[in-house]
């Protein structure tokens, strides 16, 4: 097992730890909570900016990430701390896009939208680390639930975009492939003869 995958495993791992802890509600086990998901974050970050210079590709990342995102906003949703529309909003986002990164791989196109993905799970991220620190500062938590309101908010745009780009550049993609396959088809076929050597 490489390095990006044994990274993806832990974090796996950890969730269970993580979702116990957040259930509980109290300061102590918020604390743990945060502490897990710090020490899960770190870790990611570092095998990020290692795995930079290397080549080594990890199947499961992007879905260990997804899955600890997902789960925890779901507790929260149960808890009544976070909006279960948002919730849905954000999971609605991630199948539509794995079902056009499905498709454009069905059909050979290429989408690079790393960026919007990336940038999404670190709001996203951002956003339990609020959450779960909400219930430990309560003199801030006024100040916390306006930063929460602001990262939901571009979070919501940020996947709103994300949409519109992977839409785009398969639609662009797709007209671009069947145009160069028309060119192909067109083509016309030259076949060059060589009368000394009897063949062609």
């Amino acid at each position: 097992m490489n390095i990006p995958n044994l990274i993806s495993v832990i974090h796996i791992v950890l969730l269970p730890f993580m979702v116990y802890f957040a259930l509980q509600g109290t300061p102590f086990f918020t604390l743990l909570a945060i502490l897990f998901l710090l020490f899960s974050a770190l870790v990611d970050i570092t095998e990020k900016v290692r795995g930079r210079k290397k080549t080594t590709i990890s199947f499961l990342h992007p879905f260990s990430d997804k899955i600890v995102v997902l789960t925890l906003l779901l507790v929260f949703v149960f808890q009544g701390v976070f909006s279960g529309l948002i919730f849905g909003i954000f999971l609605l986002r991630d199948i539509i896009i794995g079902l056009i990164r499905m498709i454009a791989a069905r059909d050979d196109v290429v989408i690079r939208g790393e960026l919007y993905g990336k940038s999404i799970t670190i709001f996203q991220f951002v956003l339990i680390f609020l959450i779960l620190g909400k219930s430990l500062f309560v003199p801030l938590e006024n100040s916390l639930t306006l930063v929460i309101y602001i990262f939901t908010v571009v979070a919501l745009a940020l996947g709103s975009l994300s949409i519109l780009h992977y839409g785009y550049v398969y639609a662009k993609g797709l007209r671009t492939r069947r145009e160069l396959g028309k060119v192909v088809e067109q083509e016309r076929m030259v076949v060059l003869a060589n009368k000394k050597a009897g063949g062609y």
